[in-house]
């Protein structure tokens, strides 16, 4: 039992040598090394001129509503189609109802959880709407034409898609 102590000791002190043996890295790589590890040289929101990454985010539909067949008080008004999407700790609530133009719809929104300026951008059939949010982050998007509807929003840090939706001929 010892021998094999002392064999093993043995080899640790040959490893250890050869290891002492072995060249030093280029001084630019370390330098490189240790300026990934210094957290004074890393940028911050206030560092001026350097944009910050986009966060890209898949938001995923959370709760689907269609008011007059769901809520019987609601049901003498226009239909009402409420939908909730989540990305993270940002959701995305939408209220769908007839628009004013005959055979549209109009869709009004509000991103919870971010207090920045952004702005929303619907792709529909081959119809391209935008528009930016009001300070409390609600937004409104008319006319909308039926069809496979998309949603994009964004800020200066983030951009989140939705799923695509449906918009039936409003009738």
């Amino acid at each position: 039992m010892h021998e094999a102590d002392d064999a093993h000791l043995q080899a640790l002190k040959e490893v250890l040598a050869r290891s002492r043996a072995l060249e030093h890295a280029p001084e630019h790589l370390i330098q490189k090394a240790m300026n990934a590890f210094d957290v004074s040289r890393r940028p911050t929101a206030s560092t001026a001129g350097t944009p910050s990454p986009l966060q890209r985010l898949l938001a995923v539909l959370t709760f689907d509503e269609i008011g007059s067949a769901l809520s019987p008080v609601r049901a003498s008004g226009p239909p009402t189609r409420r939908l909730v999407f989540s990305a993270g700790d940002i959701d995305v609530a939408l209220s769908v109802t007839l628009g004013a133009m005959r055979g549209t719809w109009r869709i009004d929104g509000q991103c919870l959880g971010d207090d920045g300026p952004g702005d929303v951008q619907m792709m529909c059939g081959d119809q391209r709407l935008e528009a930016p949010w009001s300070a409390q982050a609600e937004f409104s998007l008319e006319p909308v034409p039926p069809g496979d509807c998309r949603l994009v929003l964004r800020t200066a840090r983030w951009e989140i898609n939705l799923p695509p939706f449906e918009l039936p001929p409003p009738g």
